[in-house]
């Protein structure tokens, strides 16, 4: 079916062996394959993000297919979805330096896309709780203080929010 560029019949082939195969692993391995084909060859994202999805409620930990789900919300700008896809990440068990990560892009999507100054600024925070001196999140802060896009009545106290939130990066570096 490959060899003939029949992806049609080949994602059909992989969605019947999906439903016949009892290992999990195996399973998923099917899933991950059946995404590509949807995505790279039929342009199907929401069936790819589908067989995303069902890797991820047997599987919630798998980075692979979280950091799937996010590309392919990404190129499609389901802001939304990406904002899950990392609320979903977070809740899984992650070593610090990843949920920091995670919680900064977090925060940059809130703050760059979304336009919500508020909920990146406590995104931020918990980042920094996490590490104190996270580099990205520090430089977010930091453009967040000298932005001429935020809201008139709000970029004072948004302003005034960062400032504090630098303050205690820079004081605990002396």
């Amino acid at each position: 079916f490959e060899e003939h560029e029949r992806w049609d019949d080949l994602v059909q082939l992989k969605e019947h062996a999906i439903e016949q195969v009892l290992d999990v692993e195996e399973r998923q391995v099917l899933l991950f394959d059946a995404a590509r084909l949807y995505s790279e060859h039929l342009g199907r994202d929401d069936d790819a993000a589908q067989a995303l999805t069902r890797i991820l409620d047997e599987s919630p930990e798998s980075r692979e297919a979280l950091g799937r789900l996010e590309g392919i919300y990404r190129a499609a700008e389901r802001w939304d979805d990406v904002e899950d896809t990392y609320r979903r990440w977070l809740e899984v068990a992650t070593p610090p330096d990843e949920s920091t990560a995670v919680r900064y892009r977090l925060a940059h999507l809130q703050a760059s896309v979304q336009h919500d100054y508020h909920a990146a600024l406590e995104t931020a925070r918990a980042a920094l709780g996490e590490k104190d001196r996270h580099v990205r999140t520090v430089e977010l802060l930091e453009e967040l203080l000298v932005s001429d896009e935020l809201p008139i009545d709000e970029a004072v106290q948004i302003r005034a929010q960062a400032a504090d939130l630098l303050d205690g990066v820079y004081d605990d570096s002396t």
